[in-house]
């Protein structure tokens, strides 16, 4: 505890998967926090992932369903009346330039060489109602994800493949 805040650092090393460093921060007043380390960072035990030289396209769209998914829990757990909150989401992707488009978590997508970041930073915002269900979730983690796409090079993900990754990880068959 900390300021009557938790915080906690939660490393997962040594996994060849599941690889991360989170710092998590849990205010009783409703602000959550969540600092991740990106895993292509983590994964330099691999064979061509080196650090700091890529950023894969799925993970983003994975990792912000679940954090959306998670607050939209929470809100829920702590009584809050569905029909009028708003949650407020704010993600920021930082050390993104000359980071290059690729896709190694997930061998079966494809994506073309060469899309590199041009942008050191991201930072965007969505507000989300509580009442909405989770197989609505696709539209507002493209919102999420579009503006940090477009700094590779003006890459855009499309809506299906957005609505793919964030059905799967929903229905827990990633």
């Amino acid at each position: 505890m900390f300021e009557g805040i938790w915080e906690a650092v939660i490393p997962i090393l040594g996994d060849t998967w599941r690889d991360s460093i989170d710092f998590v921060r849990y205010d009783p007043k409703g602000n959550f926090f969540l600092w991740r380390a990106y895993q292509e960072d983590m994964r330099s035990h691999q064979k061509n992932i080196d650090p700091f030289k890529y950023f894969d396209f799925v993970l983003p769209v994975i990792r912000s369903t679940e954090a959306i998914g998670v607050g939209l829990a929470f809100a829920k757990a702590m009584k809050c009346d569905p029909e009028k909150t708003q949650l407020a989401f704010a993600f920021k992707w930082t050390k993104l330039q000359d980071r290059e488009l690729v896709s190694w978590s997930n061998s079966n997508r494809y994506m073309s060489p060469g899309q590199t970041a041009y942008q050191d930073e991201v930072i965007s915002f969505v507000q989300i109602p509580l009442d909405t269900p989770l197989s609505a979730l696709s539209e507002f983690v493209y919102q999420i994800i579009e503006p940090l796409f477009q700094v590779f090079d003006g890459f855009s993900l499309s809506m299906t493949v957005v609505e793919d990754l964030t059905n799967k990880l929903i229905q827990r068959k990633l």
